[in-house]
């Protein structure tokens, strides 16, 4: 690799060569050799500074010289007023406006794909078009008296059910048609089906049943429905499991079962059992 010299004088009087610029830069400090004031500098600096001064007023002078050149018009011939340039004047020409270039596609542009034969014959035909209806049979407007038929509110509701829904009645109803209504009715989850109800007479809901048929009508539907259970004391053990408080649970079921299912439980000694005597 080639090194870089640094020079001190390239043609004397001082022949001190270094390696890098900062020695250069420590020895020109004290060599008296590159500090000598050198004449013949300052004699080319005057030239070259006269030269200078020189060609500025030489382009001063020509300036001045054709600011000073007076303004020359050329005589044209003037044309004779009395004889007109043209015996008949051309006609006017409106300017026409360029007709826009079409604007061409970079690239071949994709064509659309015609449907061949075969699906022509597969496409369904078109439907026929339907005719115009006569003006005779327009709909009319209807009439105020049918508007109001229709907004006409009964004077008897029922009480909302536990979804909001209720049911007006134009007079008193003879039954309550929610009564016979289960849960499965209400529900988009398929339940099983419980038995058929039996109706008998009027319910209690009536106000034109006695108050002892409305009862023997519930009591016979009681003792029929026990949902999916087999009897009445199934249900009513399972309906004690799951309702009532949450700290209830399937070993204290067993306790209990395992209890009425003993030889010791008679039900002839519940008749006269008092719970709130035996608790306080």
């Amino acid at each position: 690799m080639a090194t870089t010299l640094f020079y001190c004088q390239r043609q004397g009087p001082c022949t001190h060569v270094y390696n890098n610029s900062k020695s250069l830069t420590i020895h020109r400090n004290t060599c008296k050799d590159s500090n000598e004031k050198d004449d013949g500098m300052d004699v080319a600096l005057a030239a070259y500074r006269a030269r200078k001064a020189a060609a500025r007023i030489s382009v001063a002078e020509r300036a001045t010289t054709i600011a000073e050149v007076p303004n020359i018009r050329l005589q044209t011939p003037e044309p004779v007023p009395h004889e007109p340039l043209f015996v008949n004047p051309p006609p006017e020409i409106p300017p026409q406006e360029p007709s826009p270039l079409p604007e061409q596609p970079a690239s071949r542009g994709a064509q659309a794909k015609q449907p061949t034969w075969k699906i022509l014959q597969q496409l369904p035909e078109a439907p026929v078009p339907l005719p115009d209806k006569p003006m005779d049979e327009l709909p009319q407007a209807p009439q105020a008296s049918i508007i109001a038929e229709n907004i006409i509110q009964w004077p008897i509701h029922t009480s909302p059910n536990n979804f909001g829904p209720f049911r007006e009645y134009p007079s008193l109803p003879s039954h309550n048609p929610d009564t016979n209504l289960a849960l499965g009715d209400i529900s988009d989850i398929p339940s099983p089906k419980p038995p058929n109800q039996i109706m008998t007479g009027e319910t209690q809901l009536s106000p034109l049943a006695a108050p002892l048929e409305a009862l023997q009508a519930v009591t016979a539907i009681n003792d029929i429905l026990y949902g999916l259970f087999e009897n009445f004391i199934t249900w009513g053990f399972m309906n004690w499991i799951w309702t009532g408080s949450a700290k209830k649970s399937i070993s204290k079921g067993m306790k209990l079962l395992e209890y009425l299912k003993s030889l010791l439980f008679k039900l002839a000694d519940l008749i006269a059992f008092d719970l709130k005597a035996e608790t306080y």
